[in-house]
């Protein structure tokens, strides 16, 4: 029979991957209004950032005023939301196995992912708007391969600060240890997550 331990952290699973999986399907039948949510405040800090203005257009998103760039449904970030939310609800449960996190720890968690959301965006849009800006004369790889590129490091490379910065990198130290294969194998969490 189970203890009421393991039935807590089965409910805290559920809850988290529930949430997860309605943030998902959610965004994926909605059009650019339906995300302004997310859009709308990425949107605001590219604009503070680059010194580029911004306009919306409705069912399709934000387009700069000399309309060579648009932050679309595409740009709005919902699977690293989502995958930030996860790593570091379940981290929690990894970090701490003999215990469960409280319900709150749902929303805080869910907060976190947003605004690092938010942040990795302005950093992928801004950094999409240099590029843009640069000849592509190398002919190594397509202006859109380009752009997936830029997106993969800036994402991860988040997903690895997010993961720093929440503590759960000490998960398996002992005592304060740290090696260089600690440091790298403790790179496997966030790739796993990110994958």
């Amino acid at each position: 029979m189970m203890d009421a331990l393991n039935r807590k952290r089965i409910w805290y699973v559920l809850a988290v991957a529930g949430t997860a999986v309605a943030v998902k399907a959610f965004s994926s039948t909605s059009s650019v209004n339906d995300l302004l949510w997310i859009l709308a405040p990425t949107a605001g800090l590219v604009e503070l950032v680059t010194r580029s203005g911004f306009e919306f257009e409705s069912y399709a998103g934000y387009m700069n005023r000399d309309k060579t760039f648009l932050i679309a449904a595409s740009c709005s970030g919902i699977n690293f939301l989502v995958t930030s939310f996860l790593m570091l609800a379940y981290g929690s449960l990894i970090r701490a196995p003999g215990r469960i996190p409280k319900w709150s720890w749902i929303p805080v968690t869910a907060a976190a992912a947003y605004l690092t959301t938010i942040i990795a965006n302005t950093v992928r849009i801004s950094t999409a708007l240099r590029i843009q800006q640069v000849p592509a004369e190398t002919g190594l790889i397509s202006e859109a391969q380009a752009h997936r590129l830029e997106g993969i490091v800036v994402y991860f490379g988040f997903l690895v600060l997010l993961y720093y910065v929440s503590g759960l990198s000490q998960i398996g130290r002992r005592d304060g240890e740290q090696t260089s294969w600690s440091s790298i194998k403790s790179l496997l969490i966030p790739l796993a997550f990110y994958y």
